[in-house]
């Protein structure tokens, strides 16, 4: 079964997937399988080689991400938070809770204080009318 849903995010989290993934792709995946190799060339008993294994559990743990993230960036919706107008609270708005604070992707790594996740705040409550 295939997902038609869209995935909101900035301009700024599309870029930052799509640098993730053009890494994954051309410089991640390029040495997991210089790594895989040379642990081969040093010793061709695999039931027993842990560099072996090693690398080829990181090859497909980089090989998941990267399907990841091309299902994220194929189903984007890139919101510009700037064209946001109206009492409903959307993804990407700026909102007064304690303060300003801005939603981000429920990808987005890290969020700051002055930036809340849709997924810490619920979206339900996110998508929620004032009054």
């Amino acid at each position: 079964m295939q997902r038609t849903n869209k995935f909101p995010m900035t301009a700024a989290g599309y870029s930052a997937l799509h640098d993730e993934l053009r890494h994954r792709i051309q410089c991640e995946r390029a040495h997991l399988v210089e790594r895989i190799q040379q642990a081969i060339a040093d010793d061709s008993n695999l039931a027993e080689n842990s560099e072996y294994h090693t690398a080829h559990t990181e090859q497909q743990t980089n090989e998941a991400r990267i399907a990841e993230l091309e299902e994220k960036l194929a189903r984007a919706e890139i919101i510009d938070p700037s064209r946001l107008a109206g009492d409903t609270i959307r993804f990407g708005a700026t909102v007064t809770l304690t303060g300003q604070h801005s939603t981000l992707s429920p990808f987005a790594k890290c969020p700051s204080r002055s930036k809340a996740s849709v997924m810490r705040l619920g979206f339900t409550s996110m998508m929620r009318q004032p009054g």
